[in-house]
């Protein structure tokens, strides 16, 4: 061997070739990485980038994998030469990140880091717009017999001492929005349903406690009524049963099945005579059903004619009465018909007040609803009330008679003696929910208008009321301060529009009462000179000045749904029930674009509109859907969707034009790239979104609900 290489070298010397030792390359000459570097990706906030830092020359293969700090695997990927990695969790969370290399060199590194992924805007601060007693999807409240105030607040019950307007407890276990409460006589029992929930909750509402649940029906319950003497209790749900159950031993005593359709306030029963109603229609045929609960059998029917609204039903203590009020359009008014239910015969029927969501006294002696109070059996008008302007959805008395609650579909609560005295302090902030919001242009000072047309400006830094305008008792839904910041504009359907002075809310003038149709405040033109409104199936064009029409843009042909002004106060942007938004040159009133709104075979209704600041795109909010036009083409640019069961309430674009912040019912606060059409942030707030906005350097969005103004910081 030894012979063989010397003549191999004698023969490459004779050639005038040279002899190179070969080296091979060692680990302490091998070119390797030192550590990780993981960067969250900017356009969505659970998925991270991952690279390693050092010369990754020498690196043949590495394999990745993210667990959960559980040890459940994520993600794991097997890449010859991979210098990187990208990964997308499911959940926010921290994880752990595992890379094991191998070096061309031959040897094994193994590399750990730790990362968590969080979507959350986080909340810099917040203040109150409502009262406290104001509640953000508010269907029923009751009267405590220690003039406590039980009232819900979409999942949640809360307990108030009214007196003072204090939270004493709040009751949670709900999933959805409750629909209805019912309190047994001897306030030991506290009863719950919701319309996305197919059980009851029992509650102890002294202590807060769940006591138990009841269990039988197969959709959501939207109605439970406790009969006079506590020992029933009757629910009426999507599953078409009423269900009857013992109160005693918590078991189903009957559960009763019909045929039609069912309206949500028509239940009764009576624990005197075992007896339980139902009110429902078919088609335009309505009547009710009284079924004894105890043998099953169906004891009577009977058809009301010329019903033309349902407002409720409910049996007298003794059973022996059955009341009901409807609104009778053949006579053009609300009518109370009482029925005898030993002989099952019509005894009583006048001409009445509006009872909706009737109920009767648990001693007999009053019957209520929709904010009347009337003595029985001599019928006498005790009192009638409302709240800020607007009837009572409903009222509930104390089982000793001493306090008598009402509501609105506002979110308002008020608590009463029964001779009708308010036992509540006087309101200090809106005193029912907010409808509307618009903030100035250096976003210092936040307008707000409630249910009852009252207006309010706020300082953001401090969250102190400025002013507060008289109410109109109609409903605005569109707010916006002129561009010198000096007056405000408000709108609503039906309502007209009127101007006010932003400094001492004094009404400067009124406009007409039009069929305005704005959902979204941006209709003031950006030089302050017009406003836009949509009213039928034209776009008019006001001056600020003096109120008048300066110009009307026909063209569609269904009712407008929104009307907004470009940023540059060029154009006006419509959206119509017709399918289709339409472009308007404000200077020679001519349409430039018509730009459909069906896609496919979708149609798209669009409530919510915006434009981008450089006006190159316009956004559309369209139930769930967010549609994006380019401006100048027409061309749809993308869609996506919001992923919620609630409609989109509110857009906003980031004054850089590349996010878009979208609020919704749910409460939810979701932040886009608007181009990419992916998720960025998002947050969930406990009442429905009114307005959002981002602030002027884009570091924060100030979100307005129903309820309050929330700062969320933009990371």
């Amino acid at each position: 061997m030894k012979t063989l290489s010397t003549f191999c070298f004698l023969v490459l010397l004779m050639a005038g070739c040279t002899w190179e030792e070969p080296t091979l390359k060692t680990l302490k000459n091998c070119q390797r990485p030192t550590s990780l570097l993981t960067t969250p990706n900017v356009t969505s906030p659970k998925t991270y980038n991952f690279s390693f830092v050092g010369n990754t020359s020498d690196v043949a293969s590495a394999t990745w994998k993210v667990t959960t700090l559980a040890g459940q695997a994520v993600s794991q990927v097997v890449n010859a030469n991979a210098a990187n990695y990208s990964t997308t969790v499911s959940a926010d969370g921290t994880y752990t990140l595992s890379v094991d290399v191998l070096t061309t060199c031959g040897d094994k590194l193994t590399f750990n880091s730790t990362f968590t992924a969080n979507s959350q805007l986080p909340i810099a601060s917040s203040f109150s717009l409502t009262d406290p007693m104001v509640h953000s999807r508010l269907n029923c409240a009751l009267a405590t017999n220690d003039g406590s105030l039980i009232a819900n607040e979409s999942n949640d019950i809360k307990v108030w001492n009214p007196a003072t307007r204090t939270l004493l407890r709040t009751l949670k276990g709900h999933t959805g929005y409750i629909s209805w409460m019912a309190l047994s006589p001897d306030e030991k029992y506290l009863y719950s349903c919701s319309g996305n929930e197919s059980i009851i909750y029992v509650w102890d509402w002294k202590t807060g406690a769940q006591l138990r649940t009841l269990t039988g029906h197969t959709s959501g319950i939207v109605r439970v009524q406790v009969s006079a003497d506590g020992k029933y209790l009757a629910s009426l749900a999507g599953d078409k049963t009423i269900r009857v159950w013992d109160t005693t031993t918590w078991q189903l005593t009957r559960s009763l099945p019909f045929a039609d359709n069912y309206y949500g306030n028509g239940l009764a029963i009576s624990g005197a005579g075992n007896l339980v109603a139902g009110f429902f229609y078919t088609g335009s045929t309505y009547y009710f059903i009284v079924w004894n609960y105890v043998t099953g059998a169906e004891v009577w029917r009977q058809t009301i004619a010329s019903l033309n609204g349902f407002n409720g039903m409910a049996f007298s203590p003794d059973g022996l009465q059955l009341y009901l009020n409807y609104y009778n359009g053949s006579l053009n008014s609300y009518r109370l018909q009482v029925y005898e239910a030993t002989s099952k015969q019509l005894s009583k029927e006048v001409s009445f007040s509006y009872l909706y969501n009737m109920a009767v006294s648990v001693d007999g002696k009053y019957i209520m609803g929709g904010g009347n109070l009337y003595s029985l059996p001599g019928l006498s008008l005790i009192w009638s009330k409302s709240s800020s302007g607007f009837s009572l959805a409903g009222n509930a008395m104390s089982a000793n008679g001493q306090y008598v609650t009402g509501w609105t579909s506002y979110g308002a609560v008020d608590m009463y003696s029964l001779s009708g005295a308010t036992v509540l302090p006087a309101f200090v902030r809106h005193p029912s929910v907010v409808g509307a919001a618009t903030f100035t242009k250096d976003s210092r000072t936040l307008a707000t208008i409630d249910a009852s047309g009252t207006i309010k400006t706020w300082d953001i830094a401090t969250g102190q009321t400025l002013m507060t305008s008289a109410s109109t008792q109609a409903s605005l839904n569109a707010i916006n301060y002129t561009a010198d910041d000096k007056f405000i504009i408000s709108a609503g359907q039906y309502a007209g529009a009127r101007i006010l002075n932003a400094a001492d809310g004094a009404q400067v003038r009124s406009i007409g009462t039009t069929n305005y149709s704005n959902y979204d405040p941006s209709f003031v033109a950006g030089d302050g000179s017009f406003f836009v409104n949509g009213s039928g199936t034209n776009v008019l064009i006001r001056d600020v000045a003096t109120g008048n029409t300066l110009k009307t843009l026909s063209g569609h042909t269904s009712g407008v749904i929104n009307a907004i002004c470009s940023p540059d106060s060029k154009s006006a942007i419509s959206s119509s029930g017709d399918l289709t938004l339409r472009i308007w040159n404000v200077a020679t009133s001519s349409q430039t674009r018509s730009i459909p709104t069906q896609v496919g075979s979708v149609n798209y209704f669009v409530n919510q509109l915006a434009v981008s600041p450089d006006g190159q795109y316009i956004v559309g909010g369209a139930g769930t859907t967010v549609l994006v036009w380019n401006a100048a083409t027409g061309q749809l640019y993308n869609t996506f969707s919001t992923n919620s069961s609630y409609s989109i309430g509110t857009l906003a674009y980031s004054l850089d034009g590349k996010l878009l912040a979208t609020g919704s019912y749910d409460g939810k606060v979701r932040v886009w790239n608007i181009l990419a059409g992916t998720l960025f942030k998002e947050v969930q707030l406990a009442s429905p979104l009114v307005k959002t906005q981002f602030s002027p350097d884009g570091k924060q969005i100030y979100a307005v609900t129903a309820k309050d103004l929330q700062v969320l910081t933009v990371n």
